[in-house]
């Protein structure tokens, strides 16, 4: 391979990170902007997750993953917006009741139109929710994902007319 490819390569993989592609999430009405993380990258920010802890019962060190941590490296660079997270889907993520839920919401608007994204919000939910954690986790694992969700996102913005205004 010449030097054009990795030159064209590094390009394409920096594109689609800082762009990301908007997907719906298996929660209907819930779509995720989500970034693809070149190997090298995602592999250093996740070598930062890991710690060194003294086994209780063995008093040997051992390594262990800091949960909170990966969570932060998913939402500060994989998780980069999302719409429409109403009660409804927040209550199935979370396993509480639609009325709990609710008490997360600022506004009857917020509750209408979904929980807006930040960085902190979706820190939260990988580290709360087993299932956005691996829905999230399964997605980027497979970079064929990003193709098709680039090539279906206009018709996903069409049908959720409302949330992309």
């Amino acid at each position: 391979m010449d030097a054009r490819f990795g030159q064209k390569l590094n390009e394409a993989l920096r594109e689609a990170e800082n762009q990301g592609v908007w997907t719906e999430s298996p929660w209907n009405g819930f779509c995720v902007r989500l970034a693809f993380p070149p190997r090298d990258r995602f592999n250093k920010l996740m070598n930062g997750t890991r710690r060194i802890v003294t086994n209780p019962a063995t008093k040997r060190p051992e390594e262990s993953v800091d949960e909170e941590a990966v969570s932060a490296v998913y939402a500060k660079n994989v998780i980069l917006d999302w719409k429409g997270l109403t009660p409804e889907i927040l209550s199935s993520l979370l396993s509480m009741t639609t009325d709990r839920a609710k008490t997360f919401y600022t506004s009857p608007k917020e509750i209408a139109d979904g929980l807006p994204y930040t960085e902190a919000d979706a820190k939260d939910l990988m580290l709360k929710s087993i299932s956005f954690d691996r829905w999230v986790a399964n997605f980027i694992a497979e970079p064929a994902n990003f193709a098709k969700s680039k090539e279906a996102e206009v018709d996903l913005k069409e049908h959720y007319t409302g949330l992309f205004q």
